[in-house]
């Protein structure tokens, strides 16, 4: 995390720190209150179905970003 944060100092971002245990940084990204969280994910098959349906489908349980896709017709 530290190389992530000196490119964004690069480009004049600053960011701080604040290592926790795990299960506070699982209930943070849960709870949406962190303004960004570091997290990866490994897919088991490659599918994208896999990252989709997890990562960024709205109200997936780890769907730490909040996206959300809206029903416009």
């Amino acid at each position: 995390m530290a190389e992530v944060q000196a490119e964004l100092k690069t480009v004049g971002i600053d960011i701080t720190l604040h290592p926790v245990p795990r299960a506070t940084w699982i209930n943070d990204g849960n709870s949406g209150k962190t303004q960004f969280i570091w997290s990866d994910w490994y897919d088991d098959y490659p599918d994208p179905q896999d990252f989709s349906d997890y990562l960024l489908k709205t109200g997936a349980g780890e769907n730490w970003g909040r996206y959300f896709q809206s029903r416009r017709r």
